[in-house]
């Protein structure tokens, strides 16, 4: 009887009993509610698909509406009403419709937001589709109870999962503002939870609604409150909004501690079994610690890099068993191992790339998500802090970040580099460690790596390890041929980086030493690289031959030569007369260490035209030698006249 007034009303024919279908809907819907045999049995009857129908058809509202909610009943505990429900192309449009043409309906209005919710949480609808559809634009004017600023505030917190997401969301900055409003209002704590879980999602690069949120004459008692809150989860979400905040808005010295709460928590947290929460806490240290020497101690020496050590070990140790249990089946199956096949799974996806790619936007799984942050916040708490560097190393925790270089996500091999940036600020005793351990050869072929940010993170990495370790350096595989034809790439900040190396490479190394690199280097290169468009490149360079040339007379004769006397003085004269200090005191460095060669290479200084361009505004109290150079030139200038 219910199915055939459906497609009566459907078929637009007169009918009587409109109150009736109404009742006996609200029936159905009732009985099938946390019950799984009767969704079975109305379902097997064809109930789903008649609603899915009625919310087509231009019939009574009121019947809509307990067809939305007899479909959103189906969304929970039936697979086969969610295959329905996911092959049912047109549902996200048709309550779209719905939720637009019915905006004084405060009931149309709730079962739209309720359906929105538990379908994208479903994956029922899909997240590109609300997202490019207009439904952003009337949440304001819907966010006028309590229950709709929760149900908006727990769509936008689902959707705010990526930068692009976020973009879209924050388009309709009047949604967002609003929820900033609702903050202050004496509100149920599920609500007010629900608006700071969203807020946390999406404060993550904006730092104009980080300013709104802290403009709130309240906001401090609301944090403070969810810090002592009992729930984990609770604490957890305002921890991430917290750290959002504070990488936009200075926190007043008076409300500093509240950021220090914060950490024991999110430390603590990394000891839960439940993987997501240990996410969420690594990710926030790892956002909270970065560039803050005190909070980089606490969270140190609370245990977190033993902590995060140790979860990492045991992802490791599941993704092996993992490995071998597939190729167990792969052999099972009798598939051919050998030839390119083994090369390629050895190399995983590490080419000699000429041009590489940067990273995708493909979503990493629950456990690469861990491990990357967890390395993010290792990284942060070793930065400034030789002792937890030192702690890393004599507890052998060294040994899994070097494991993890040789990940088959290139996101995870590239933390693991900025891992090792941070160990490699450490003394010759710490870094001795990791050449034992073999990080060399491997950072070796990460410069080859198919990515751009692994080969910029390991360039960067060897960088570090380089200084006290020239030689082991250049005698691992043809890590110095490989700088070298980095300095030529087209990507700036990888030039940057392959020339720091280079430059860390002749730092107070043997001549030997220096005559290697400059043989792979050559003058020509180098002072192409002093002539790049990139200014910091260009400090490098001249830093690079300033450390070739000191103390060898013979080397600064071989590169006037190489370069003409003329056009070398050309080089350095450009530098002295351009707007940038960085380069003027490199330079004049430059001129010092030649000055400091023999006589016919001070004369050369001295007799140049060059003296006309220094002036007593290059004099800079703590640079000594280049001081010393200056008052030299500008005495000349002075007999000159």
């Amino acid at each position: 009887l219910l199915l055939q007034m459906l497609k009566d009303m459907e078929e637009k024919k007169p009918i009587e009993m409109s109150e009736t279908l109404l009742l006996k809907l609200k029936k159905a819907k009732n009985e099938i509610i946390g019950n799984r045999h009767m969704k079975m049995h109305y379902f097997t009857e064809g109930l789903l698909h008649e609603c899915l129908l009625s919310i087509q058809t231009k019939i009574s509202i009121d019947i809509q509406i307990q067809s939305l909610a007899i479909i959103n009943s189906f969304m929970e505990d039936c697979k086969e009403a969610k295959g329905v429900l996911i092959a049912q192309k047109t549902l996200f449009f048709d309550i779209e419709k719905i939720f637009k043409d019915n905006q004084h309906v405060q009931r149309a209005i709730d079962i739209c937001l309720r359906i929105i919710r538990n379908g994208l949480v479903k994956e029922i609808i899909r997240l590109d589709d609300f997202l490019q559809s207009e439904m952003l634009e009337y949440f304001p004017k819907a966010m006028n109870t309590e229950v709709f600023v929760l149900l908006i505030s727990d769509i936008l917190a689902f959707c705010a999962t990526t930068s692009f997401n976020r973009r879209k969301i924050f388009e309709q900055k009047e949604v967002i503002i609003n929820l900033t409003k609702y903050i202050e209002y004496n509100l149920s704590y599920d609500c007010e939870y629900a608006i700071l879980n969203a807020l946390s999602k999406v404060t993550t690069e904006y730092d104009e609604l980080c300013k709104e949120i802290m403009g709130k004459p309240k906001i401090f008692q609301i944090f403070e409150k969810y810090i002592r809150h009992p729930s984990e989860q609770a604490r957890i979400c305002i921890s991430q909004l917290l750290a959002n905040v504070n990488k936009f808005v200075k926190f007043p010295l008076s409300q500093q501690h509240l950021l220090r709460w914060i950490i024991p928590t999110l430390v603590k947290t990394l000891k839960n079994t439940n993987i997501v929460m240990k996410i969420q806490a690594a990710s926030i240290l790892s956002t909270l610690l970065e560039a803050n020497k005190d909070f980089q101690k606490i969270a140190g020496d609370l245990g977190a890099i033993e902590d995060i050590c140790e979860t990492l070990k045991n992802l490791c140790s599941e993704t092996k068993e993992e490995k071998k249990e597939s190729k167990e089946e792969e052999n099972k199956k009798g598939k051919n191992n050998n030839g390119r096949k083994a090369r390629d799974e050895a190399m995983g996806d590490i080419i000699d790339a000429e041009d590489p790619l940067v990273f995708s936007d493909h979503e990493l799984s629950p456990e690469q998500k861990m491990i990357c942050y967890g390395l993010n916040t290792i990284e942060a708490i070793t930065s400034e802090h030789d002792e937890f560097r030192r702690k890393l190393i004599d507890q052998n925790n060294h040994k899994i970040i070097i494991e993890l270089l040789k990940h088959p996500e290139p996101k995870i091999r590239s933390s693991a580099c900025l891992c090792m940036v941070s160990i490699g600020r450490s003394d010759k005793i710490v870094k001795n460690a990791l050449f034992t351990d073999g990080v060399a050869s491997i950072l070796n072929r990460l410069l080859y790596d198919k990515y751009l940010d692994v080969q910029i993170n390991a360039t960067s990495a060897i960088c570090n390890l380089t200084l006290d370790f020239q030689k082991q350096i250049i005698d691992t595989g043809d890590i110095l041929k490989r700088l070298v034809e980095l300095t030529q790439t087209k990507h700036i900040t990888l030039r940057y980086k392959a020339v720091f190396a280079i430059k860390n490479l002749v730092y107070v190394p043997t001549n030997d030493i220096k005559k290697m690199v400059l043989a792979k280097l050559t003058y020509l290169k180098l002072f192409d690289l002093i002539d790049d468009e990139e200014p910091t490149i260009q400090e490098q360079a001249i830093l690079t031959l300033r450390n070739i040339l000191h103390k060898r007379p013979e080397a600064i004769q071989e590169a006037i030569d190489r370069a003409g006397s003329e056009a070398f003085l050309k080089k350095l004269d450009e530098k002295l007369i351009g707007l940038n200090p960085s380069l003027v005191t490199q330079a004049i460095y430059l001129l010092c260490i030649i000055a400091s060669g023999n006589e016919k290479q001070k004369t050369f200084v001295m007799d140049g035209n060059i003296v006309k361009t220094v002036s007593y505004t290059h004099l800079r109290a703590h640079e000594t030698e280049a001081d010393l150079v200056c008052r030299l030139l500008l005495e000349k200038k002075k007999q000159e006249h």
